[in-house]
């Protein structure tokens, strides 16, 4: 299943996560917000939320409030981690910016990740579970 191949290359290779195989066999996929986020719950043991904001700013001023969604989420129903993703590129002072204010949000919650990746590493994800 094509669903499935791209949530693995989403979880192990773009993200770098070791989890373990099984984790694969239980995947549940909701758009929430319309094509603005795409909650993906793997395995039951790892919470990610993929998010498209429309710029750097924009990405900025939500952080506070989608870190506290995610933590509270996974605190809730039991997830090992919570990985926010955006599709924003990496970016020089932008990015460095995003992640300085992340690290100070999340503190020292080691189960809490932040990724940036570029909207076209996220395609064969959206073309798989857009429906």
């Amino acid at each position: 299943m094509e669903c499935i191949s791209a949530v693995r290359h989403l979880v192990r290779d773009l993200l770098g996560c070791t989890c373990p195989e099984e984790v694969f066999d239980d995947i549940d996929a909701r758009w929430r917000g319309g094509v603005r986020t795409l909650e993906l719950r793997v395995g039951g043991r790892l919470l990610i939320h993929v998010r498209w904001p429309t710029d750097w700013l924009a990405a900025d001023a939500a952080l506070s409030g989608w870190i506290d969604e995610g933590r509270v989420a996974r605190d809730r129903e039991g997830f090992n981690r919570f990985r926010l993703v955006l599709a924003l590129a990496p970016e020089g002072a932008a990015s460095a910016g995003l992640r300085r204010r992340f690290a100070e949000l999340a503190g020292a919650d080691e189960r809490l990740h932040l990724h940036l990746l570029p909207g076209p590493a996220l395609a064969a994800l959206t073309a798989d579970w857009r429906s």
